[in-house]
């Protein structure tokens, strides 16, 4: 089967990586994406469990170019559908639509669904029923200019909603980014972390957890995974991945994490999200600021990753500018050898470094939500 590892949208590079480690051979590599030419049952929950830079897994059904709604729908009613799934599961279409049409992203996603129940009405002599609010079956339909892509997802909702945490900080890093972010890093090497601004404290439990060589997708309900709903996928080869994922856990991470915030409702929310994986050990919880860092002897940490305010809820860019000055000489007072971000105040997070005697050793644009910001890697000179 032909299977897309869809992650954010300039990170594709850092996903190909990861999966080449898990021992996947992949294919082309896409700003948003990894293909995988050749993948069993076994490889799709593989990668659903394991992998942390992506967010969905698909199977690509059919691909084509088209002009019009005619064309799609012609397109689509040649696709065997019944070959993927039964004529009793509910199913849902997900439209989506990037380019100048004359239609419309539900416009697609009507004549899709029209297709495969018309599709099950011919073969089966039955009538496919709809479900848009918990489907067994998702088919995303996605157009991008002439292109159009049809991905049967196996995943269900983003593999990011991976674990149940107490505490949700109003401004939450989705675990793929913290994932991808923490692969720039060398905090492995150097055998330390520290995330002066960790808010819910993601990128230390993301840290922890590949620390421990953790499959993420062992916290997630195993429910919520789309794949156990089609046939060729037997609930016994999800029951042995989980335990060869289990057999492969590390007893000691043999790292020291630290997470740290300004505010005391974050200090004690990270610590009931790092309590609701058993890892109070692993992770050293500190109230204080990311301007002076005052916390940490100098020395005592060689590398940073964090996930600094975007000055959208402070109302300024003036203060968060300064806190990015200070934050950076902070770092070099303290001898931090390589600082990795993200932001959309690039200059000044560069200019802020290289007065403190940093290089811009790393620069990328992702796509993070609505925004675009910079991932960045400062390393001390």
């Amino acid at each position: 089967m032909r299977v897309f590892a869809a992650c954010s949208h300039g990170v594709g590079d850092i996903a190909a990586g990861e999966l080449q480690e898990l021992g996947f051979k992949t294919g082309a590599v896409h700003e948003a994406g990894v293909e995988i030419a050749d993948a069993g049952p076994a490889e799709i929950i593989r990668l659903n469990l394991c992998a942390r830079t992506i967010f969905r897994v698909y199977i690509r059904l059919a691909e084509t170019d088209v002009r019009t709604l005619d064309d799609i729908t012609a397109f689509c009613s040649s696709i065997p559908f019944s070959d993927w799934f039964d004529a009793g599961q509910p199913f849902a279409i997900r439209g989506r639509r990037e380019g100048d049409h004359g239609f419309t992203s539900m416009d697609v996603a009507r004549d899709v669904g029209s297709a495969v129940i018309e599709h099950f009405e011919r073969v089966k002599g039955k009538r496919i029923p709809v479900n848009l609010d918990e489907p067994e079956i998702e088919i995303h339909a996605n157009l991008k200019g002439s292109r159009l892509e049809i991905l049967l997802n196996t995943s269900g909702r983003s593999l990011d909603y991976r674990y149940h945490r107490p505490f949700q900080h109003f401004a939450p890093l989705k675990p793929s980014i913290c994932a991808a972010l923490l692969r720039l890093s060398s905090y492995t090497e150097y055998g330390n972390l520290l995330d002066p601004m960790a808010g819910g404290g993601t990128i230390p439990i993301e840290a922890v957890l590949r620390a421990l060589n953790i499959a993420p997708g062992i916290y997630r309900n195993r429910d919520e995974y789309l794949f156990h709903h089609l046939r060729f996928i037997d609930r016994a080869i999800l029951d042995s991945e989980i335990k060869k994922a289990e057999a492969r856990v590390l007893g000691n991470p043999q790292i020291r994490v630290m997470a740290a915030d300004r505010f005391v409702k974050n200090v004690e929310g990270m610590k009931l999200n790092a309590a609701q994986f058993g890892m109070q050990s692993h992770i050293q919880i500190k109230q204080g600021l990311a301007e002076t860092l005052s916390y940490i002897e100098k020395g005592e940490y060689d590398c940073i990753a964090t996930n600094p305010p975007f000055g959208m809820r402070i109302g300024s860019t003036r203060l968060t500018e300064q806190l990015y000055r200070n934050f950076a000489k902070a770092c070099a007072d303290k001898q931090i050898r390589e600082v990795v971000g993200l932001t959309p105040l690039k200059r000044t997070w560069i200019s802020s470094f290289m007065q403190n005697g940093y290089a811009i050793t790393h620069s990328r644009i992702v796509h993070f939500g609505n925004l675009h910001v910079t991932f960045l890697k400062a390393s001390l000179q």
